[in-house]
């Protein structure tokens, strides 16, 4: 007897948060309203539809009348909608009350928009692990996708991937559809009659599984960009035509999948280990090792290995940034559950929390990810917003608090301020985290060079970081050391000290009510002369009222002289270069100030320099307790993706050099600060 295909088709529809309006406004016009012109054309076919949270939002402000199709739509049962987080997190990122709170988020939206509950959670990228079930369905969801792929990988064969197989976890079973990706990644790049025999061919004619078998296919919603707007929309025109065609041949019946999921069949069971998909795997891999992995395909082995089995949370190991951004989440969602008394702030901060939690800045995702300074800053804000809502007015102490935020075992200072959060790292004694609170930002947010295995050797001449481009970074170098090898990451360090381990000396209030945090470590320099010398460095924070200030205390602990150059290096994170956000200038030490912007330059006897901020009409001043000789310039990564190359501005950066020739046993001291002021320039 002839099988019938039963069909799943339809589009995800989703957008970082961080995009911009204008951006966002061509996305829509070029494919979300085309989409949905189009399929109503054809009320016989039926429509799986997945739309975030942050897109339906910005579709409500917009463009309120798309929503009235859609609902029109859903009434009609033509379109079944799917849910997930609301804000789209990584589920295994983020804590299980998170995960369920987003996902009844998004099902209250669509429920009061549409009338119709989901059933059915997508998961983003289709990174799964094995616990998500029990969230799943303590949140109200039946059913779910992964790629066919991740089904080959959980030991199914591979006439079982054209149904629908239910997993379980402690006792919480959840359905899972296959998505066909290798039929659906020949959308909009072939004929449509050429693809529609490939979809209607692309089950083995041996199978014998009971029922017709179930093709699901799920696009992106902003796939086809290949083909221009009128040819992309004449192709999913034709396309639907030629569906309506072979179900008049009973080739094919369209179907929603909360109707399949209720079919009284019985189901397989299967346990899907941890994964990703491929093309997401393939970023945090060397070429040797993914070589490797596609080696794993020969007989016997199969694909469940390292290589192709690894969990997505690697990512946070990948990249420092990404794991900072995830352990401030981590720390923000324990303030918001310690609020009590207040359900209203508490929700509200709940919700600050959820939106600082969407994925994209977490890691080198398909539209860049974290190297996008504009996706990560809208996160940043949203947590940091969430922490302000925590604070219960009148109560609420500034204070230093320690707490392994970024989870490598040693535990980190963290001050908590009325108009600042200063956090400082034991190894290095660096300040990687500066949030200015009346703006929610954090001046911090940079990121380093990272090697990728994408990157050409052309990238690789651009430079690599081995150090956190942060703030208070300790360098020693030669006095040779020229400007550009330093730019580019090619200098030769004279000390280790950057990554030694501090401990903490004392933790004190004085009567001004400043609050410091003395460091101290000893490590090994090396002398202009080629010896090594030992050095005590003493690092003292102080926090107050728009400002914060270090004091540097370095002493020769050796039995001859040290000479060598010490150059602290701060980073700090604006909107972008432009002068339309960011205007630098440099104080002689005669007082005179001149614009210098941010293009690299090396200035002599600097007393001080000024960022305004123009996109949060904000001022920050570095002051040097002693005029020195300052490297400006900015930080830029480089990171490829589908689009090409991208040079991406992280943050501006200064080098203060200061020459050093210390006896045996004699100690310099220097004292350097960030003062912030608000809704004023600075007019000196």
């Amino acid at each position: 007897m002839r099988k019938s295909i039963q069909l799943l088709m339809g589009t995800v529809n989703t957008v970082p948060l961080g995009k911009s309006d204008s951006e966002l406004e061509e996305i829509y016009q070029r494919y979300y309203r085309p989409f949905i012109k189009a399929i109503y054309r054809f009320p016989r076919l039926k429509a799986t539809l997945y739309y975030s949270g942050i897109l339906l939002g910005w579709i409500e402000k917009n463009h309120s009348e798309f929503l009235d199709v859609l609902g029109e739509l859903v009434k009609r049962r033509q379109v079944e909608l799917l849910g997930g987080g609301y804000y789209e997190p990584i589920y295994s990122l983020i804590p299980k009350t998170d995960t369920i709170g987003q996902i009844e988020m998004l099902t209250t939206y669509i429920r009061r928009q549409f009338g119709s509950r989901p059933r059915g959670v997508w998961i983003p990228e289709q990174i799964w692990e094995p616990d998500y079930p029990s969230a799943f369905r303590s949140a109200g969801m039946e059913f779910s996708f992964l790629g066919e792929e991740q089904f080959i990988e959980a030991g199914v064969e591979h006439r079982g991937i054209y149904a629908p197989l239910l997993t379980e976890y402690q006792g919480k079973t959840l359905l899972v559809f296959p998505l066909h990706t290798a039929v659906t990644n020949q959308l909009f790049t072939t004929g449509v009659d050429e693809f529609i025999e490939t979809m209607l061919g692309s089950f083995p004619s041996y199978l014998d599984q009971p029922g017709d078998p179930v093709i699901t296919l799920l696009w992106d919603g902003q796939a086809g960009d290949s083909l221009g707007d009128e040819d992309r929309s004449r192709w999913l025109e034709q396309l639907f035509e030629g569906i309506i065609e072979a179900q008049n041949r009973g080739d094919v019946s369209t179907w929603h999948p909360s109707r399949l999921s209720r079919l009284s069949e019985a189901r397989g069971r299967v346990y899907f280990p941890p994964t990703a998909f491929k093309t997401l795997l393939r970023r945090y891999k060397s070429e040797g090792d993914l070589a490797a992995y596609e080696n794993l395909s020969m007989p016997g082995l199969g694909r469940t290995g390292f290589y192709y089995s690894g969990m997505f949370r690697q990512a946070l190991a990948r990249y420092q940034e990404g794991n900072l951004l995830y352990g401030k989440m981590q720390f923000i969602h324990s303030l918001v559950n310690q609020v009590r008394g207040d359900r209203y702030r508490k929700q509200a901060a709940k919700e600050e929390l959820w939106k600082g939690q969407s994925n994209v800045p977490f890691w080198f995702g398909p539209s860049g990810g974290i190297y996008n300074p504009s996706y990560r800053k809208p996160s940043y804000a949203a947590l940091i917003s969430a922490e302000l809502l925590t604070r219960e007015q009148g109560i609420f102490a500034p204070s230093i608090v320690t707490n392994d935020l970024d989870m490598d075992g040693l535990e980190e200072c963290l001050f908590q301020g009325n108009d600042l959060n200063a956090y400082v790292h034991l190894r290095g004694g660096i300040l990687f985290e500066l949030d200015h609170l009346p703006v929610h930002w954090n001046y911090l947010d940079t990121l380093a060079r990272h090697p990728e295995p994408n990157h050409t050797s052309q990238d690789e001449q651009f430079g690599y970081d081995v150090y956190p481009k942060k703030c208070f970074v300790d360098h020693f170098i030669s006095p040779s050391q020229d400007f550009e090898s330093f730019r580019n990451g090619s200098f030769e360090p004279k000390s280790r000290l950057i990554h030694q381990i501090f401990t903490i000396q004392d933790r004190t209030t004085d009567v001004a009510k400043t609050l410091k945090l003395e460091l101290v470590t000893e490590g090994l320099v090396e002398s202009s002369s080629g010896d090594q010398r030992g050095l005590e460095m003493r690092k003292s924070y102080s926090f107050e009222k728009g400002k914060l200030s270090v004091q540097y205390s370095l002493t020769n602990t050796g039995t001859d002289t040290l000479s060598t150059v010490f150059a602290p290096e701060l980073n700090l994170a604006f909107a972008s270069r432009d002068v339309s956000d960011l205007r630098i200038f440099r104080i002689a030490a005669g007082g005179q100030k001149e614009e210098v912007g941010p293009d690299p330059i090396s200035l002599e006897h600097t007393q001080s320099m000024v960022f305004d901020d123009l996109h949060n009409k904000n001022s920050i001043r570095v002051e040097l307790d002693k005029a020195a000789p300052i490297w400006s310039f900015p930080s830029l990564t480089r990171h490829r993706d589908k689009h090409g190359t991208h040079l991406s501005y992280q943050s501006s950066t200064l080098v203060i050099r200061t020459e050093l020739n210390l006896q045996a046993g004699e100690t310099w001291q220097g004292t350097y600060a960030l003062r912030f002021s608000r809704d004023k320039r600075d007019k000196r």
